[in-house]
Protein backbone atom coordinates (compact mmCIF):
# COMPACT_ATOMS: atom_id res chain seq x y z
CA UNK A 1 0.00 0.00 0.00
CA UNK A 2 1.44 3.39 -0.97
CA UNK A 3 1.56 6.46 1.23
CA UNK A 4 -0.50 8.59 -1.13
CA UNK A 5 -1.51 11.68 0.92
CA UNK A 6 -4.73 12.11 -1.07
CA UNK A 7 -5.80 8.54 -0.27
CA UNK A 8 -5.08 9.07 3.41
CA UNK A 9 -7.05 12.33 3.47
CA UNK A 10 -9.91 10.65 1.58
CA UNK A 11 -9.93 7.89 4.20
CA UNK A 12 -10.26 10.49 6.97
CA UNK A 13 -13.08 12.19 5.07
CA UNK A 14 -14.91 8.85 4.75
CA UNK A 15 -15.27 9.01 8.53
CA UNK A 16 -16.10 12.73 8.57
CA UNK A 17 -12.79 13.61 10.21
CA UNK A 18 -10.42 16.50 9.49
CA UNK A 19 -7.23 14.49 9.06
CA UNK A 20 -5.31 15.35 12.21
CA UNK A 21 -7.00 12.89 14.57
CA UNK A 22 -5.08 10.02 16.08
CA UNK A 23 -6.03 6.39 15.56
CA UNK A 24 -8.13 6.07 18.72
CA UNK A 25 -10.53 8.69 17.33
CA UNK A 26 -10.55 6.94 13.95
CA UNK A 27 -11.38 3.60 15.62
CA UNK A 28 -14.23 5.12 17.65
CA UNK A 29 -15.76 6.78 14.57
CA UNK A 30 -15.33 3.57 12.54
CA UNK A 31 -17.18 1.50 15.12
CA UNK A 32 -20.03 3.99 15.37
CA UNK A 33 -20.49 4.23 11.59
CA UNK A 34 -20.24 0.48 11.00
CA UNK A 35 -23.06 -0.10 13.48
CA UNK A 36 -25.27 2.13 11.32
CA UNK A 37 -24.57 0.38 8.00
CA UNK A 38 -23.79 -3.23 8.89
CA UNK A 39 -26.25 -5.72 7.30
CA UNK A 40 -26.93 -7.34 10.68
CA UNK A 41 -28.39 -4.09 12.01
CA UNK A 42 -29.43 -2.10 8.93
CA UNK A 43 -30.67 -4.78 6.53
CA UNK A 44 -29.39 -5.76 3.10
CA UNK A 45 -29.67 -2.42 1.30
CA UNK A 46 -27.06 -2.41 -1.52
CA UNK A 47 -26.24 1.26 -0.84
CA UNK A 48 -25.39 0.45 2.76
CA UNK A 49 -23.29 -2.53 1.73
CA UNK A 50 -21.30 -0.24 -0.56
CA UNK A 51 -20.85 2.27 2.25
CA UNK A 52 -19.69 -0.52 4.56
CA UNK A 53 -17.10 -1.58 1.97
CA UNK A 54 -15.83 2.01 1.68
CA UNK A 55 -15.58 2.30 5.47
CA UNK A 56 -13.66 -0.97 5.69
CA UNK A 57 -11.20 0.17 3.01
CA UNK A 58 -10.73 3.57 4.66
CA UNK A 59 -10.16 1.90 8.02
CA UNK A 60 -7.55 -0.38 6.45
CA UNK A 61 -5.67 2.64 5.10
CA UNK A 62 -5.79 4.53 8.38
CA UNK A 63 -4.94 1.45 10.44
CA UNK A 64 -1.57 1.57 8.71
CA UNK A 65 -1.00 5.31 8.27
CA UNK A 66 -2.93 7.18 10.99
CA UNK A 67 -0.73 8.45 13.81
CA UNK A 68 -1.02 6.73 17.14
CA UNK A 69 -1.30 8.76 20.34
CA UNK A 70 2.24 7.73 21.34
CA UNK A 71 3.49 9.04 17.99
CA UNK A 72 2.07 12.47 18.80
CA UNK A 73 3.61 12.79 22.25
CA UNK A 74 7.12 13.97 22.90
CA UNK A 75 9.43 11.46 24.51
CA UNK A 76 11.50 12.45 27.57
CA UNK A 77 14.65 12.37 25.44
CA UNK A 78 13.14 14.80 22.93
CA UNK A 79 11.97 17.06 25.75
CA UNK A 80 15.52 17.21 27.16
CA UNK A 81 16.82 18.20 23.73
CA UNK A 82 14.14 20.91 23.45
CA UNK A 83 12.22 19.11 20.77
Amino acid sequence: MSTNPEAILAAYKAFGLQGDEDFSEVRARFRALVKQVHPDTAGDDPKLVGKLQRLLKAYEVLRIYAPRRHDLEITPEEARKGG
